[in-house]
């Protein structure tokens, strides 16, 4: 993993109100010294929804662990972790129009090339994790309320259109990091 990813960073946070404001501006930092802030939108917004639901996750527990954060890049490719205390895995909810939260996930899964979760080796918690590539154009996205296939973007029937083209998706990339088994994924060294 480590000749996969030769840009690296990491920050922990603490669950506090503040945490997800310092990681996104620590992602568009890092993303603008790395040469690829045209990946920032989309990157900053899935920091944003994953460390969101760590805190939530992690307050649950009974020591609130903090968060931690790493991001990973190739240059053409950005992969997201996220660990929490809690090992529960993040579970996606159907929402209906007037919910008001609930969407995190679906986000999660419209706006990357890819993700899923998994407990680390030898640790509490579970980390969970998305892979962003340049290659994913995103349309209308506030208008999906519905399920989302995973290969088509399309909302499932009975919702406001929200559709999205990943161009050139292929086979997923985090494939060459995790495989079919995403315990192959290790927990990254601070």
């Amino acid at each position: 993993m480590n000749d996969d990813w030769p840009l690296r960073s990491y920050l922990e946070l603490g669950t506090l109100p503040g945490a997800v404001p310092c990681a996104r501006l620590h992602t568009r930092h890092v993303l603008w010294e790395w040469g690829i802030s045209e990946l920032s939108e989309p990157v900053e917004l899935l920091v944003s929804e994953l460390v969101t639901n760590a805190m939530r996750a992690s307050q649950l527990t009974e020591d609130a662990s903090p968060i931690r954060l790493w991001l990973r890049s190739d240059k053409s490719l950005v992969l997201i972790l996220v660990w929490d205390g809690n090992p529960q895995p993040p579970v996606r909810i159907d929402v209906t129009e007037d919910s008001e939260s609930g969407r995190g996930l679906l986000l999660v899964e419209v706006m990357s090339d890819s993700w899923n979760w998994y407990r680390p080796e030898g640790m509490n918690g579970k980390i969970v994790w998305a892979q962003v590539s340049g290659n994913l154009q995103t349309k209308c996205l506030t208008g999906c309320l519905g399920n989302t296939d995973r290969n088509t973007g399309s909302c499932d029937a009975g919702t406001r259109a929200c559709h999205y083209r990943a161009a050139g998706r292929g086979q997923n990339h985090a494939d060459h990091v995790a495989g079919e088994d995403a315990s192959v994924l290790r927990f990254p060294a601070t």
